[in-house]
């Protein structure tokens, strides 16, 4: 339950930080940060059931990858974080 604190907090300071700047849409941090920490937590124990724990790491990987990718501006879905050009608010 401890661990489950101080991901949700990390991870509420860190969408919070990529909403501010633009790099994710605006939204609700704190229902978003739940099923973040929800699916990085359950990623987890996939992989470490995994019979090829490297492949299943990967697989992982790459979904978390797609999901956060969605909750972009749609004009920046599909780029690599961090390659968007800021623009000075």
């Amino acid at each position: 339950e401890i661990d489950s604190q101080y991901a949700f907090g990390a991870v509420s300071a860190g969408l919070q930080a990529a909403m501010d700047t633009g790099e994710l849409e605006r939204q609700p941090v704190e229902p978003l940060a739940h099923l973040v920490v929800g699916s990085l937590m359950q990623a987890g124990m996939v992989v470490a059931r995994a019979e090829d724990q490297k492949a299943s790491s990967a697989a992982m990987g790459h979904a978390l990858h797609r999901m956060l990718d969605g909750l972009r501006p749609p004009a920046d879905r599909g780029r690599a974080a961090g390659s968007r050009r800021r623009v000075p608010r």
